[in-house]
């Protein structure tokens, strides 16, 4: 098993804050500021932060991610079939206070601690995770592709 990705699915299961930024090694910011505009992708449809007052937290997204590949943007965040699709795990905006989410974090971190032979990747864990969890447990999902493309840059 790989440590350092099962450190990783323990440790956002885990994270005390009410908003957890995770960003691989291999993933840098782009613009200044770059984690106050990526937490405010959770709120910006409730009127939160980002758009000048507290908003409800219930009204927050749960989840701001990036697709895996480009082609996934053709399903619809809603469509079952979106949540089937192998999401990247390099850059994650996790509104860690919602119960959904914490729910969803607890499925990942099952899925890659059952897989066998133990992975080396936790993205398969993740998709496992999004689909038993994302579109019928009401995970609220923002992608990042759209909103925030040039908010990180990657190596890759």
């Amino acid at each position: 098993m790989h440590r350092a990705k099962s450190f990783k699915t323990w440790a956002l299961l885990h994270a005390p804050f009410r908003v957890t930024i995770f960003l691989d090694f291999d993933t840098r910011p782009c613009v200044p500021g770059f984690g106050a505009k990526l937490a405010a992708t959770l709120f910006s449809s409730s009127g939160g932060p980002d758009g000048g007052g507290g908003g409800d937290p219930d009204s927050w997204a749960d989840l701001a991610i990036t697709n895996k590949y480009p082609s996934q943007q053709r399903h619809a965040p809603s469509s079952p079939s979106h949540w089937h699709e192998e999401h990247n795990s390099a850059c994650l905006v996790l509104h860690t206070a919602s119960t959904r989410t914490r729910a969803l974090l607890r499925a990942y971190r099952s899925a890659f601690l059952a897989a066998r032979p133990p992975p080396i990747r936790d993205q398969p864990s993740l998709r496992a995770a999004l689909a038993s969890i994302g579109g019928g447990g009401g995970i609220r999902h923002v992608d990042l592709d759209v909103v925030a493309p040039r908010f990180l840059c990657r190596r890759k």
